[in-house]
C-alpha cells in the first residue's frame, strides 16, 4: 500500500498528489494514440507539399511550350501574308509594265506590309505578355505552398499541445476539420489558376 511505500503514512496532500499524478498518466496514455496519430501526418503533410510543388513545377514547360507554338504560329501566318501580298503587288506591276526594280514599286510594298507587320506584332506582345502573366501566376501558386505548409502544420502541432493540455478528442475533430477546409481552399485556388493558364495559353 501507498504507507508502506512511503515508509510512513501519507498526509491528504501527499494521497492527492499521487492520484493527481496517476491519473494525469492514464490521461496521457489515453491520448497517446491520437497524439501519435497527428504527429505522424506532420511528415504526411510535408510529403503532400512537395509533390504538389514537383507537379506544378512540372507545368512551367509545357506552359512555355504551348506560347511557343502559338508565337511561332503568329510568325508564320505572317510570313504567308507577306508573301501573298509581295506576290499580289509583284503581279499587278508586271501586269501594268511597271520594273520591279523600280522605287515606287519597293515605296509601295512597304506601304502594303506595314499594316501586316502592326497586326502581328500586337499579336505577337500580348502573346508574350500573356506568357509572362501566366508564369508569373503559375510562380504565385508555387510560392503559396510554403506558407500552407507550415500553417497546416502549425494547426496539427497546436492540435497536439491542445490535447495535451487536457482539450480532449475534440482537438482532433477540429484540427482534421480545419485541414480539411484549408485543403479544399487550397485546391479550388490551385485549379483556378492552372485553368486560367491553360485557357491564355
Amino acid at each position: 500500500n501507498l504507507a508502506a511505500l512511503f515508509g510512513s503514512p501519507l498526509s491528504s496532500g501527499q494521497i492527492q498528489g499521487v492520484q493527481t499524478q496517476k491519473a494525469l498518466t492514464a490521461r496521457q496514455q489515453a491520448i497517446q494514440p491520437a497524439v501519435s496519430s497527428l504527429e505522424a501526418s506532420i511528415p504526411e503533410i510535408a510529403q503532400k507539399f512537395g509533390t504538389e510543388r514537383g507537379r506544378l513545377t512540372g507545368e512551367v514547360e509545357p506552359l512555355k511550350q504551348r506560347y511557343q507554338i502559338a508565337l511561332d504560329e503568329l510568325k508564320r501566318r505572317e510570313s504567308r501574308d507577306v508573301g501573298e501580298t509581295n506576290l499580289a503587288l509583284s503581279r499587278e506591276f508586271g501586269r501594268r509594265g511597271i520594273p520591279l526594280s523600280s522605287g515606287l514599286y519597293e515605296e509601295t510594298g512597304i506601304e502594303k506590309r506595314r499594316p501586316i507587320s502592326e497586326f502581328y506584332g500586337i499579336q505577337g506582345r500580348e502573346t508574350q505578355a500573356g506568357l509572362e502573366e501566366n508564369l508569373r501566376g503559375l510562380q504565385g501558386l508555387i510560392s503559396q505552398l510554403t506558407p500552407q505548409e507550415t500553417e497546416a502544420q502549425r494547426v496539427v502541432r497546436n492540435a497536439i499541445a491542445q490535447m495535451q493540455a487536457g482539450a480532449g478528442t475534440g482537438a482532433i475533430e477540429d484540427a482534421f476539420r480545419q485541414l480539411q477546409f484549408m485543403e479544399q481552399q487550397r485546391q479550388f485556388n490551385q485549379q483556378l489558376g492552372l485553368e486560367k493558364s491553360q485557357q491564355q495559353a
